[in-house]
């Protein structure tokens, strides 16, 4: 093959694969991301509970201002009644007791714009005075803003499946070296097994998969600052839908979308396996097609490279 030749047939395959990457990036939101899968030890075996593992959920609070974090902290001692002595369990009642009287006149539905851009502890004012519409994800968000003011490890979960989006919380009982549910928007604080067993996010998952939600007890807080026995039925589409057994669900590292969503981030995510979140599910979930996307991209890259210095030796 002569040179005129070769340099006419890479650059024909050149072109050829640069345009599937530039398909696989107009369509990057559907095709090709990168998922990290794990498994429900991984999530909540003794040994993914040990002080390392715990880290890179405590972590997350680091995003949040030291002055945030303390004047959260009297807040909690102040009006919800907070003591250090507390137990990681009773601080959870009164902190999703309290956030829930706190945010009672709020309307339910999407934030605005402006009430987004506050930060947390600025959203937590203006929705006490009812100045915006909430929904699961400020609810999700300000649970975990206040545990980790109150030195509790917390995780903030979103459902995905055929139903919209859902935003539900996990904290982490140190005494019992437990993970356990809660979701403030449906006022369940915690839930228990018919056997008076704590349960996590993962559990309800495989029970519903097992269609074994009679035996779900939500903890679910009324009034002032009492607590409410109920069974599963009387949270059907919380249970059914939003933690039906095909949805995923995204445990985040973190909760600031602005530096998740800077380019520098989105670039390394488009051009390398890294995630700010795991997921957990149980249908079948493939990295292939991202292996492909890498595929395309390298190689482009590469036979672009060669195309360039064939020209230049020409």
């Amino acid at each position: 093959m002569n040179s005129k030749k070769r340099i006419w047939v890479i650059g024909v395959l050149c072109l050829a694969i640069n345009l599937v990457s530039i398909y696989f990036f107009i369509n990057r939101n559907t095709l090709g991301n990168f998922t990290r899968l794990v498994t429900y030890d991984e999530l909540y075996s003794t040994a993914g509970n040990s002080t390392n593992d715990l880290k890179k959920w405590q972590n997350i609070q680091h995003q949040y201002p030291g002055e945030q974090l303390q004047e959260a902290k009297k807040l909690t001692a102040l009006y919800a009644g907070i003591k250090d002595t507390d137990s990681s369990l009773t601080k959870i009642i009164k902190i999703g007791s309290w956030l829930r009287r706190s945010f009672s006149k709020c309307e339910i539905g999407k934030p605005t714009d402006s009430f987004e851009k506050l930060s947390k502890i600025d959203q937590f004012k203006a929705a006490t005075r009812a100045e915006s519409p909430i929904w699961c994800g400020t609810f999700g968000s300000q649970f975990l803003f206040f545990c980790c003011a109150n030195n509790i490890t917390s995780r903030y979960i979103e459902t995905t499946g055929l139903a919209d989006n859902h935003v539900v919380n996990e904290f982490f009982v140190s005494e019992l070296n437990q993970w356990v549910f809660s979701d403030l928007l449906n006022n369940v604080l915690y839930c228990k097994d018919g056997n008076g067993n704590l349960l996590n996010t993962v559990d309800l998952l495989y029970m519903n998969s097992q269609k074994d939600t009679n035996a779900i007890t939500a903890f679910q807080q009324i009034g002032n600052d009492s607590i409410l026995v109920v069974p599963g039925r009387e949270h059907s589409k919380l249970w059914h839908t939003h933690l039906n057994s095909s949805n995923k669900l995204h445990f985040y590292y973190s909760t600031d979308l602005n530096q998740m969503y800077n380019p520098v981030q989105k670039i390394i995510r488009y051009i390398y396996p890294k995630t700010w979140f795991e997921i957990f599910t149980l249908t079948n979930v493939s990295n292939s097609a991202f292996y492909l996307r890498m595929l395309f991209l390298y190689s482009g890259i590469f036979l672009l490279i060669i195309f360039i210095l064939l020209l230049k030796n020409k």
